[in-house]
């Protein structure tokens, strides 16, 4: 059985001779007489679990006990002494001693008294492990509120170098082609030795660390990896830690931290302890990078968004005089041409109109951007939504003959609501254009009207091809039309429909793509029930 390792300092043979007997399955055992001797046994042994020690020898050597107890500070402590010994005791059990152990004594007891020694120990390590997870775990908490990538490396740093005492601290991160690693942030390290360090992958400590995602504790050249040993000879000797950030499986980084010979050097428990912090630290850092990256995404975006904007106001601006004058000469030519002329001017008429509203739609479109919910910009009053609807079918009806499409109202008398007449003109027009536009010649248009639990519903419905259900909150956006827009088979900018939700919005109602099983398309607008005064007329 293999086990922690013990180290009994004592020159007594048959004391020697029970401890062999009693804990030779415990561990390895590793006996000493002479200080000098347990000096060099723990140069190369470092990490002991339990000390027995026989009295007479720190008694003795009360410096050299004092140094050792000092360097085993994690180790159990367990005296050996005669009843006569016990007055040599007293000064030594201001060394954390977990037992005295009477002599002689026997090897099942001695057995005993290790055992109890060890559980201790075990609870105690615990017991402060859970008591250090508990501020670690807050701080975590407090990483992942924390966006801005440059403040929580220092904080991830600040508070790695505070639980453990370190002199000097640095948080590295791998580049994008993981080759190398650079600091990002440090504690006790010169500006210069910042700008100039670059750790390629599997070079030093920090590379080893990067590489492997294994933790390092540091103490002395027997600590090093063996291909790093030749390479730091010579070099001035500290404790250090190094400790990979690992998130969703990948190292990203690594923290760094040293101490001098004069300070109590990192053990395991150190890196164990460490561990829960980088874990969230490194989430934390990937989240930020995230947040970073999109941040900068969404300023590319709103950039990109504002030229589009400054363009459209500019073409708007630009088009709506000619466009204006074109038209006007369009209708001139259409009243006075004679009758054998107007198949040939009734087509430049109807698309200088056609022009018009795209140029009328442009403006309206940076105009309602600006208006809020029942803004004061727009008028609202008591109106007749059947009366609407039906005015709607009327402006419809020439577009629908001549597309071979059937279009049916279907309404109460009459439907009162709240809303601003034109705008509510402008929805149904928006509403049927698009219903027309994808009916196939054949097919039929639908309008139903209804009042419901305090709010009026207009459904237009259609047999067309449908919209896709991923395309459903898409084709409000504006220019947005399903399919590519090097390959539309129909006509239109992409902005009746977010023109119309936009103006349904700023009067408290809502528009909306209905989901139904089967071909076809049920675009629904709900506006909120009025008294019935009526106070404005559609038609």
């Amino acid at each position: 059985m293999t086990g922690p390792d013990i180290l009994l300092i004592a020159d007594d043979a048959r004391l020697i001779q029970t401890t062999e007997e009693a804990l030779q399955d415990f561990g390895r055992l590793v006996v000493r007489s002479d200080p000098d001797e347990v000096t060099l046994s723990l140069a190369r042994n470092r990490s002991v679990a339990v000390l027995l020690v026989e009295v007479t020898i720190p008694a003795r050597e009360p410096d050299w006990f004092k140094g050792l107890r000092a360097a085993q500070a994690e180790a159990v402590l367990l005296l050996l002494a005669t009843p006569e010994q016990l007055p040599a005791v007293v000064p030594l059990t201001q060394y954390e001693l977990s037992e005295i152990v009477l002599l002689p004594v026997s090897a099942a007891a001695l057995r005993d008294a290790v055992a109890r020694a060890m559980q201790r120990r075990r609870s105690s390590r615990e017991l402060a492990r859970l008591r250090a997870l508990v501020p670690l775990y807050e701080m975590s908490r407090m990483f992942m509120l924390q966006t801005d990538l440059d403040e929580l490396l220092h904080r991830v740093l600040e508070t790695a170098v505070n639980e453990t005492g370190a002199q000097r601290a640095s948080l590295m991160l791998i580049d994008e082609n993981r080759l190398y690693l650079t600091i990002q942030a440090a504690v006790g390290i010169s500006t210069d030795v910042i700008s100039q360090t670059q750790v390629r992958l599997g070079e030093g400590i920090a590379g080893w660390v990067a590489k492997t995602g294994q933790p390092l504790v540091v103490n002395g050249p027997d600590d090093l990896p063996e291909f790093l040993r030749q390479s730091m000879l010579g070099g001035v000797l500290r404790s250090a830690l190094s400790l990979p950030l690992t998130a969703k499986g990948q190292v990203i980084g690594v923290i760094n931290l040293t101490k001098t010979t004069l300070e109590a050097p990192f053990v395991l428990g150190d890196a164990e302890l460490l561990s829960v912090l980088v874990g969230q630290a490194a989430v934390a850092i990937v989240n930020a990078r995230l947040i970073k990256q999109m941040e900068a995404a969404y300023e590319e975006l709103s950039r990109l968004e504002h030229l589009k904007t400054e363009f459209i106001n500019i073409a708007a601006h630009e088009l709506r005089s000619p466009v204006s004058i074109v038209l006007g000469y369009a209708s001139l030519l259409a009243e006075m041409a004679p009758p054998e002329m107007q198949d040939l001017i009734d087509p430049l008429h109807s698309q200088a109109r056609q022009l018009e509203r795209i140029v009328d739609d442009l403006f309206h479109l940076d105009y309602l951007k600006s208006l809020k919910e029942f803004d004061p910009g727009v008028d609202i009053k008591t109106l007749d939504l059947a009366d609407c609807a039906r005015f709607a079918v009327r402006e419809a009806q020439a577009v629908a003959e001549v597309r071979n499409l059937q279009l049916a109202l279907t309404t109460p008398e009459p439907v009162w609501v709240l809303g601003d007449l034109p705008s509510l003109r402008r929805i149904l027009r928006h509403l049927l254009d698009n219903a027309l536009k994808f009916t196939p010649a054949g097919g039929q248009v639908q309008i139903n009207v209804i009042a419901e639990g305090g709010e009026a519903f207009l459904r237009v419905q259609d047999t067309g091809p449908g919209v896709p259900s991923e395309e459903r909150e898409r084709i409000f956006a504006p220019f947005y039309q399903v399919g590519s827009s090097l390959r539309r088979s129909h006509g239109g900018m992409g902005l009746g429909l977010s023109l119309a939700r936009r103006m349904v919005q700023t009067q408290g109602g809502r528009l909306w793509l209905e989901a139904r099983p089967g071909p076809g398309a049920s675009f629904c607008l709900a506006l909120p029930l009025a008294p019935q005064k009526p106070a404005g007329e559609c038609g």
